[in-house]
């Protein structure tokens, strides 16, 4: 499935700018290097990891309960699990907002 690149108004791309697929270039940005572009598609690509990371981790949220309502008896794997997917969404959403605040305003 390709991924539109969508153009904000009166923007400006260097010479040799290449765009990758997903990428958003909001309006008035004058673009100069590809670093910039492939850091903001690598930042599109873990946004979507984490959006999935999370909805698992409303499943098992939502295991859990249906469990608890039940009255079944807690599940340790399911607890693990839960405690891994909270932490990869944990780490995840950190990595975003160092990659997003290491970059210049678009």
């Amino acid at each position: 499935m390709d991924k539109a690149v969508t153009l904000g108004h009166d923007v400006w791309l260097g010479h040799n700018v290449t765009v990758m697929p997903g990428v958003t270039i909001g309006s008035g940005a004058a673009v100069g290097s590809e670093a910039w572009l492939t850091a903001q598609t690598e930042l599109a690509t873990l946004d979507e990891i984490r959006a999935r990371t999370s909805s698992l981790l409303t499943e098992i949220d939502d295991r859990a309960i249906q469990r608890a309502a039940a009255l079944e008896p807690d599940y340790p794997t399911l607890t693990s699990l839960r405690d891994r997917a909270s932490a990869a969404v944990t780490r995840q959403a950190a990595q975003i907002k160092a990659i997003s605040d290491s970059l210049p305003a678009a």
